[in-house]
């Protein structure tokens, strides 16, 4: 399309299902239009509301509990929040067609090969598989603000940031 623009009465740009012959300007006028009339209806009539975030949500769904078709049960797996960027952003996240982010980046990663214990990083949502634990979803905010923690590697460091200990015995 770029390389269309320099030809706006190129055959191209005509809506074949119409009986008129439309330009590139009746193309792009249309266009706007209609993302104009669907944001309008996603969001509502006052443009000073409008956030991106309102529609744009990162979609974390259990599987298989998250997928039961159960509204209760979803509600406790399920989680939701609002994501910047797009499919053509560095941290591309690729929506369906209601802006529900379906896949994107799980992880983020700084590593220091100088001093591991200074590398950073986050994942999506937690560290615990339990919907009640509060590590279900506690990187979850931190995670969609772009913000990392602390990856800690040496013993010494991971002892003294630890907060309990499981020991299995056989």
């Amino acid at each position: 399309l770029v390389s269309l623009t320099d030809e706006p009465e190129n055959e191209w740009w005509d809506n074949v299902e119409t009986d008129a012959i439309e330009t590139m300007n009746d193309i792009l006028t249309q266009s706007l239009e209609d993302a104009y009339e669907d944001a309008v209806e996603r969001m509502g009539d006052d443009e000073s509301d409008w956030r991106w975030g309102t529609i744009h949500l990162a979609e974390f769904v259990s599987n298989p509990l998250g997928l039961s078709g159960i509204e209760q049960l979803e509600s406790i797996v399920n989680r939701y929040i609002p994501v910047g960027g797009g499919s053509v952003s560095v941290n591309a996240e690729h929506a369906n067609e209601d802006y529900i982010v379906q896949s994107g980046v799980s992880e983020r990663v700084i590593y220091d090969l100088s001093d591991w214990d200074n590398s950073l990083s986050i994942h999506t949502t937690g560290q615990s598989g339990h919907p009640y634990s509060q590590h279900y979803d506690d990187m979850l905010e931190a995670w969609s603000t772009y913000q990392y923690k602390p990856m800690l590697w040496s013993r010494d460091k991971v002892e003294a940031a630890s907060v309990s200990k499981l020991v299995l015995n056989p």
